[in-house]
């Protein structure tokens, strides 16, 4: 899946240094675009994580063939 960059407002988190993950569960609908994105879980909790993976997950694009209901795992990190 192609992921989109980050919004340029990122995470307060991110800003101090922390990293996150999020666990999303999306529909995968013809022609690759991602639907119906729902968290299922953020790490740490009520940092922004969740949100922005919502956020950025809206331009994604899935592979040919991955049609369905999908969990998909995006980790915010700073370098």
């Amino acid at each position: 899946m192609e992921h989109p960059a980050p919004h340029r407002d990122a995470p307060k988190a991110l800003e101090s240094g922390a990293s996150g993950k999020v666990v999303l569960r999306c529909v995968i609908i013809d022609g690759g675009a991602v639907s119906s994105c729902v968290v299922v879980s953020e790490t740490p909790a009520g940092q922004g994580f969740g949100r922005e993976a919502l956020r950025g997950i809206r331009t994604a694009r899935a592979q040919p063939g991955q049609e369905g209901t999908r969990e998909i795992t995006l980790i915010f990190a700073t370098h």
